[in-house]
């Protein structure tokens, strides 16, 4: 198996989350009104902007997926096997499963049931939405907070198993 192209993680982990939030911190105070409304609209920039990083993040969970062996990674597989189910789920939503790309109309009787007459899930019920949310909340607070914390303070206490799942200490 051929090894990825090496970036190196404080550049990945930190400079572009850093970049990128000063980038519209000062798009946002300097640009004009109309540009930064139509930058944080409905179906703007930024909008489009996640649907893109959750849609690589399903494609590459997906080719990742592909290449594991179930029987010697199983817990690694099924944990990635949600978190890929999840992406595509929530890149699916992010463009309400195609109407902003495409254009169509939402059907009347969806109308209906939907919160603001889109063609997706979540805003149909709290189910579908603040559910969804409060998973993705606990897995980001368990995955990025109390894990690593446990990792630098109690060593041996996380199962051996999820250290792939892990973010660089950094």
């Amino acid at each position: 198996m051929r090894k990825a192209p090496y970036l190196p993680s404080n550049i990945l982990y930190f400079y572009i989350p850093i970049l990128a939030i000063l980038a519209e911190v000062a798009f946002e105070m300097f640009g004009s009104s109309e540009n930064v409304k139509a930058f944080v609209s409905e179906d703007g920039a930024i909008e489009l902007l996640q649907f893109f990083v959750i849609a690589l993040a399903f494609l590459a969970g997906a080719y990742s997926l592909l290449k594991m062996d179930f029987k010697t990674q199983h817990g690694l597989f099924v944990w990635l096997a949600l978190g890929t189910i999840g992406a595509f789920y929530i890149a699916g939503e992010e463009i309400s499963w195609g109407q902003w790309i495409f254009f169509w109309k939402t059907p009347e009787a969806w109308q209906v049931i939907n919160d603001q007459k889109e063609t997706n899930l979540h805003n149909v019920s709290s189910w579908l939405d603040q559910k969804p949310r409060i998973v993705l909340e606990i897995g980001v607070i368990m995955g990025g907070l109390i894990l690593p914390l446990l990792l630098k303070f109690k060593p041996s206490l996380p199962p051996i198993g999820l250290k792939p799942l892990l973010p660089p200490s950094i």
